[in-house]
């Protein structure tokens, strides 16, 4: 049941919301939406990464991924607002010009 949950708050009604500012060409909803999407994007790495670890040492893996997940998603708190301003743009801005490097390089491979 708690899997049901998270799958519909973090990935279902978000992508709902996806198409709707597509079909409606909002371009703040679409801004704030590509926030979201890299957000959850992180999140799902790094509970890729540390979820095991916090399901062996508390048990409550997915009760913990639960929580974090309706912070992330929730328009009281808009976590991922957060996660982004925060972690990811403060993060990827002073490495943005190496990044975008390695991109391109990439791009020339195919």
């Amino acid at each position: 049941v708690e899997t049901l949950i998270l799958i519909t708050i973090l990935y279902i009604i978000p992508v709902f919301n996806s198409y709707r500012c597509l079909q409606n060409n909002d371009k703040e909803g679409i801004k704030k939406l590509i926030r979201f999407w890299v957000a959850v994007v992180i999140q799902d790495i790094l509970w890729f990464i540390c979820g095991p670890i916090i399901d062996i040492v508390t048990g409550l893996g997915l009760e913990v991924h639960l929580v974090f997940s309706l912070w992330l998603v929730h328009p009281f708190f808009s976590g991922f607002e957060r996660v982004y301003d925060y972690w990811i743009n403060k993060r990827l801005l002073p490495v943005q010009e190496q990044v975008d490097h390695i991109l391109s390089v990439m791009r020339e491979w195919n």
